[in-house]
């Protein structure tokens, strides 16, 4: 009878973890003084509407003892597809 078999590795490395680099374009974001806002459209090509409202809402969940906390709103297309958002830091 025969069966699939799974081939063992050994001394294969690890890659990078590349999940968390495109969150690092987004450190700016930590440097925001409550008040400060941006808007970010579809006109940046490292940016995306998309991208910064889920970064913004990761941000507190994942900085547990960080006192950040971010309103965004778009301010161009609708909520699931936005054209633009503007994002404020509230506390």
């Amino acid at each position: 009878m025969k069966t699939n078999v799974i081939k063992i590795d050994s001394h294969i490395p690890i890659p990078v973890n590349t999940r968390s680099v495109g969150m690092c374009k987004y450190n700016f974001m930590g440097s925001m003084e409550v008040g400060d806002s941006f808007e970010i459209n579809n006109s940046h090509q490292d940016f995306t509407p998309m991208g910064v409202r889920s970064y913004a809402y990761q941000y507190r969940r994942h900085n547990k003892n960080s006192n950040f906390k971010f309103a965004v709103r778009v301010t161009s297309g609708n909520s699931r597809k936005p054209r633009a958002v503007r994002v404020w830091r509230i506390q």
